[in-house]
């Protein structure tokens, strides 16, 4: 019984160590690299966004956005002051077909952080499509079957 359990667990923290290599990228002893390519410049807070960000929450308690990325798609945005451990920190939500919610430190990074969520949305559906559907590569495959199905001689 115990050369069974031993052999299980030892089976199970091998699944393990493959998952956390595969998936996580974590294949240099802990050190990980980022999949993504971000140009974090690209995504900076202005001074005119963090001045608009203050003066909404100032005026309302909450800043709110609502952008049109493509006909009938919107990506909703949302900055609110959270108290965290006595300080006020600030939650940034968005939404479109994906959520993202984190907290940020400052205005300034929350501003950061829904640029980088609301390129987010977009980019991804260009490059992959929506990930309730089909994949581009799926349906260019499909495409070309119907073309080659229905092509006379």
């Amino acid at each position: 019984m115990f050369l069974i359990l031993a052999s299980v667990t030892v089976a199970f923290l091998f699944g393990l160590w493959i998952l956390r290599r595969s998936v996580l990228g974590n294949t240099d002893n802990g050190k990980i690299r980022p999949s993504i390519a971000i140009d974090y410049e690209k995504f900076k807070a202005t001074k005119q966004e963090i001045e608009a960000v203050e003066k909404q929450i100032q005026e309302k308690g909450i800043w709110a956005d609502r952008k049109e990325w493509k006909l009938m798609c919107e990506i909703y945005s949302k900055i609110e002051p959270v108290q965290f451990e006595n300080k006020t920190r600030y939650k940034v939500n968005v939404k479109s077909e994906i959520e993202v919610t984190v907290t940020a430190y400052s205005i300034e990074r929350a501003i950061t952080f829904k640029n980088i969520f609301e390129s987010l949305h977009p980019t991804l559906y260009h490059g992959l499509g929506w990930a309730g559907w089909y994949s581009k590569a799926e349906i260019e495959e499909k495409q070309k079957n119907s073309e080659t199905r229905y092509r006379t001689s």
